[in-house]
């Protein structure tokens, strides 16, 4: 194995590449977060590995080089890597209450319970056949059938408006 660390400043898309030669041996290249938790990889049996991954929030990342697969025609084989970080500048609308920022992140606040983005970054009232909007009169009768009044009523904490 071959280790390489180094930190990216948030949000960026990390890419990287892993030129080889299939033939010679077959290499895999694993990318880690600081937490050890895998971001992406790259393992076909061809020539040359790579991973995009857009980090939002950037920090220390740990790329693994592996042999994966030895023909025996040498010991081992040699590649060249390549790793780049692109800043990723967010782009959000002015007054954007929700969506994607396009770095991994998000624009405003979000949309609760009941309300979707619309493609012009505003929450919008989602009203479908199970949906109803809650008056907290304790009145779910609208809402899917396996949810009860009980359920209703905890979940929107009606007892604590009235």
């Amino acid at each position: 194995y071959d280790f390489y660390t180094f930190d990216v400043e948030g949000p960026a898309t990390i890419d990287i590449v892993a030129t080889f030669i299939d033939d010679m041996g077959d290499i895999d290249i694993h990318l880690y977060d600081k937490l050890g938790d895998i971001m992406g990889s790259g393992s076909s049996s061809n020539d040359n590995e790579d991973i995009s991954h857009l980090t939002s929030d950037g920090g220390n990342f740990l790329l693994r080089v592996k042999l994966y697969n030895d023909p025996d025609i040498f010991t081992g084989n040699v590649y060249d890597l390549s790793i780049t970080a692109t800043p990723c500048i967010p782009e959000c609308p002015e007054g954007a209450e929700c969506g994607d920022d396009g770095c991994g992140g998000s624009c405003g606040a979000g949309c609760g319970y009941g309300f979707s983005c619309s493609e012009l970054f505003v929450c919008e009232e989602t009203v479908g056949e199970d949906d109803q909007i809650l008056d907290c009169n304790g009145n779910c009768s609208n809402f899917p059938n396996w949810i009860g009044d009980d359920i209703c009523d905890s979940m929107f904490n009606c007892e604590a408006l009235e």
